[in-house]
């Protein structure tokens, strides 16, 4: 599906029109954050899209313009990421396995700094110059690797306590036994 997904950004990237950097810029968002997304491979375009099942979208002529955005993790696109910008904190995944934005060059970098930026929504963290993170999906196995991190510093109160919400949550556990010897099957 990334294949997909990548040939979707491509065509998107292609399509961008000189408004749409302007409506960016018209958004709050930078213009040297403008200007280094496609260094960054940030950039993706706009789309009409249409809500379909469990937060996910799909391109339709029937929809809204949507502004898309790649989600990346260690370097490789997973995902896109949908909104607008009269609803920036309803957003929509096209596949759903992108969990964060801000994750291109991977986790680790984040561990290292003393603090880290969280964002309430994918236009705010474009807002931010792309510094930082926002999560996407909160439900994602992943999201506990935010409490590696030494410091957050959430945007605001509510994203605060979504954060410590989705931290204080029990994790499951794998069976683990000992004390017996691993035998061959055959």
């Amino acid at each position: 599906m990334t294949g997909g997904i990548s040939r979707e950004l491509r065509e998107l990237s292609l399509a961008a029109h000189p408004l749409l950097l302007r409506r960016l810029q018209a958004l709050g968002v930078p213009w040297s954050t403008i200007a280094h997304m496609g260094d960054r491979h940030f950039f993706g375009g706009t789309s009409r899209a249409i809500a379909i099942d469990d937060g996910l979208y799909a391109p339709s002529c029937d929809g809204a313009p949507h502004l898309i955005l790649p989600v990346f993790e260690d370097g490789e696109l997973v995902d896109l990421v949908a909104f607008t910008s009269e609803q920036p904190l309803a957003w929509l995944l096209r596949i759903g396995v992108g969990w964060s934005l801000g994750l291109l060059d991977g986790f680790e970098r984040h561990s290292w700094e003393p603090e880290v930026r969280l964002w309430a929504s994918p236009l705010d963290w474009l807002r931010a110059g792309c510094d930082g993170l926002c999560v996407l999906d909160w439900s994602a196995p992943e999201v506990i690797n935010l409490a590696s991190l030494p410091s957050i510093r959430c945007q605001d109160h509510n994203l605060a306590d979504r954060l410590k919400e989705a931290l204080s949550r029990p994790y499951r556990l794998p069976v683990i036994t000992y004390g017996e010897e691993l035998r061959d099957a055959a």
